[in-house]
């Protein structure tokens, strides 16, 4: 009994003490604990800054951080109360702690264990989302409109917002079904996005869909390149075939009332009443390019093209207007740098295929977030749990590549430093 004990104990994925407590702590900053995202990763930072030994830097952390002081020096609304201050370093903090989180291994078995602690985090992250997402339902269950009360504030928030909150849970339960051969573990997934789609349905969001069709073509091509065990792979298509065609039986004879529900939703309303909206309509567009044209106007920032256009809802565009070129740049050099990792981790061959799916999935819908919301206007939270994901995956890599050699080669040294 104590060796099988002794074994599990040897086989986990290795998270002390302190790193535990902390991921309590950013699992309840993912889900906005009483609207408190920012105090809980800076108290979170804190105490991990007590307990390190010494804190690293890599250059996507230089990128962030001259993009956080250019924010704090130019943005007109980050001097107006300690919350945004604190939001105009908050995602540099995140991703600097990130980086610094992981334990450092330089063994075979050190080095499978990093990876299932990145895997891990990735999910307690997506997992808070969701529990905000479901305060969030239960707040709105009857709502007829798209004036969404967040749970938290007690007040109205954008649908854009509220949107913004079902993304990395999306990604995850996708990612997990298209990898996980547990029968139950398939259903619970889709117990969960039935969640997510009927929260779509009340909140009416456009962008959910687009990425939850994204998601999945991904998730199928992904699989084909990855499964050598074709005969795996059809049984996923097979599966997903079966789905589709019990959601359009159920639909079409308007079992359990679906059909009903969903023409009288507020997603069926904003795209199929007479005078809604179409589907292929989007004033972004046309936002985007007009913040394009007066591109250079205000070289420092200063929300001048907000005042007169409204949000690019692009994270790029959105963040000269605010803080000017120079953190236009930086941003822009941080993001090159995510889509490299991305790129070197489907490139890799020893990492786990549900790892690189997760990744895929999370990074994907984190890039379509940032050019279709004012992200790090007013969705800090969302670009600091990315940064922090982004900050662990860095370390992840560095620590693969600084320790080449002990992979190719077969070396182990079972000392863990």
């Amino acid at each position: 009994m104590s060796g099988k004990l002794a074994q599990k104990q040897k086989d986990n994925i290795g998270f002390n003490s302190v790193q535990l407590f902390l991921l309590v702590v950013l699992f309840f900053a993912a889900m906005n604990l009483f609207n408190k995202y920012y105090y809980l990763v800076l108290a979170a930072f804190c105490v991990f800054l007590l307990c390190c030994n010494r804190l690293k830097l890599d250059e996507s952390s230089i990128f962030l951080l001259f993009l956080s002081f250019n924010i704090a020096m130019f943005s007109p609304g980050a001097h107006t109360s300690v919350n945004t201050i604190l939001k105009s370093f908050a995602f540099t903090v995140c991703y600097i702690f990130g980086f610094n989180f992981l334990n450092s291994y330089n063994t075979i078995k050190g080095y499978k264990k990093s990876e299932k602690q990145l895997y891990a985090i990735i999910i307690i992250f997506a997992l808070g989302t969701f529990v905000h997402l479901l305060l969030n339902l239960i707040s709105n269950f009857d709502n007829t409109n798209r004036n969404i009360v967040d749970y938290w504030l007690d007040e109205n928030i954008s649908a854009t917002s509220q949107a913004t909150v079902s993304c990395l849970s999306l990604a995850m339960f996708l990612a997990i079904f298209f990898t996980n051969q547990n029968a139950l573990i398939k259903a619970i997934c889709i117990f969960a996005l039935l969640i997510v789609f009927y929260y779509t349905t009340i909140i009416a969001s456009r962008t959910l869909i687009v990425l939850f069709i994204l998601l999945v073509l991904l998730c199928i091509v992904f699989t084909y390149k990855n499964t050598k065990n074709k005969v795996r792979f059809a049984q996923i298509l097979f599966s997903i075939a079966f789905l589709v065609f019990v959601f359009v039986i159920i639909y079409l004879l308007d079992l359990f009332n679906v059909q009903t529900m969903l023409r009288e939703s507020n997603l069926y309303k904003r795209f199929f009443s007479n005078d809604s909206m179409g589907l292929t309509e989007d004033s972004r567009s046309e936002k985007k390019l007009k913040h394009l044209s007066s591109f250079g106007d205000y070289f420092w920032g200063g929300a001048h093209l907000r005042k007169d256009y409204g949000y690019a809802h692009d994270i790029f565009l959105d963040t000269y207007d605010d803080a000017g070129i120079l953190a236009f740049f930086s941003i822009i050099i941080y993001v090159v740098y995510t889509v490299k990792r991305l790129f070197t981790c489907l490139r890799d061959q020893t990492i786990s295929i549900k790892l690189k799916l997760m990744v895929l999935c999370v990074y994907v819908v984190s890039y379509v977030e940032f050019v279709v919301e004012p992200v790090l206007l007013g969705l800090v939270w969302f670009f600091g749990c990315f940064c922090f994901i982004d900050g662990v995956m860095s370390k992840f890599l560095r620590y693969k590549y600084i320790n080449n050699s002990c992979f190719i080669n077969g070396d182990i040294d079972e000392k863990k430093h």
